[in-house]
């Protein structure tokens, strides 16, 4: 069962510094495999950092592809069992991932897929986030 990671993972890329609390910020994760996805292939796509709350994700597959996507807390947080058609971007769908209460940690984005071409996928993840601090921004729901 292989492990696939992110270029920015693979490479050990810090995460970035966040700079402005309250600014909008999108990271780019782009997972190329080597060969089909099975849904016991870990997808990590990438670490946004501390406090951050996502506030949109958009994910593109060069295949068609069964997709979730979650964090540590939820495996499938912001898309779940998600049909992308291949070349044509979807949106988050999943409203528990804009609730997600941010914490001290680094959160890590990770996915699970099944490919229904049987082909090497290449898959890309924009990910909008803000940062809030303890106690400040939005109250937690």
């Amino acid at each position: 069962m292989p492990t696939y990671r992110s270029s920015q993972l693979t490479a050990d890329n810090p995460v970035p510094s966040h700079g402005m609390a309250s600014s909008v910020h999108t990271q780019r994760f782009i997972i190329q495999t080597g060969a089909a996805i099975a849904t016991t292939d870990p997808l990590l796509f990438g670490d946004l950092p501390h406090y951050a709350r996502v506030v949109d994700m958009i994910a593109l597959s060069d295949q068609a592809i069964t997709l979730n996507i979650g964090d540590s807390g939820d495996v499938d947080r912001y898309f779940a069992a998600q049909a992308l058609t291949a070349n044509v971007a979807a949106r988050m769908t999943v409203g528990t991932g804009f609730r997600r209460v941010p914490d001290q940690t680094v959160l890590r984005i990770t996915g699970a897929a099944t490919v229904a071409s049987g082909a090497a996928t290449r898959l890309e993840l924009l990910v909008s986030y803000v940062i809030e601090d303890t106690g400040v921004g939005y109250p937690a729901t």
